[in-house]
């Protein structure tokens, strides 16, 4: 298989963490697009691309049916430190339900093993993530 540009292989990481647990809901959706739009990373990508990189990773997961072939694409397409984006990325998509699964976190299992992140730099991209996303009844509950 071809590697990917940088740019899908986050789209990838984004679009399979959105689907880990069956269908895309459009607050996913809605979310990678969001991150496409804002993020400083994707300022030179065409976001009309978007929806053929999303459903073309759609399509390669329906095929195979096994994420660990698709994280293997995506780490050989990208170096050190674009790997971290990308696992960042997916910690993101996952954060939008507020629900981390049994899928989710065996999926990010996979993206640290392959990636081969130290769970020190994982745990905190998860902290940071979950605080971003935290609501604020809850954070004055915990003062």
């Amino acid at each position: 298989m071809t590697l990917l540009n940088p740019i899908d292989a986050f789209i990838y990481s984004m679009t399979l963490s959105a689907a880990i647990d069956g269908e895309i809901s459009d607050k996913k959706m809605n979310h990678i697009y969001y991150l496409i739009e804002s993020l400083p990373i994707f300022q030179s990508y065409e976001n009309k691309n978007a929806d053929t990189s999303i459903n073309t990773c759609i399509e390669l997961l329906r095929a195979d049916n096994n994420p660990e072939d698709l994280i293997a694409l995506i780490d050989k397409s990208l170096n050190r430190n674009s790997k971290r984006i990308a696992y960042t990325l997916s910690v993101e998509i996952m954060m939008v339900d507020q629900n981390f699964t049994n899928e989710k976190l065996r999926l990010l299992e996979i993206f640290e093993n392959i990636f081969q992140i130290h769970s020190l730099e994982t745990t905190a991209i998860k902290h940071s993530v979950k605080i971003k996303y935290s609501d604020l009844e809850s954070e004055i509950g915990e003062i």
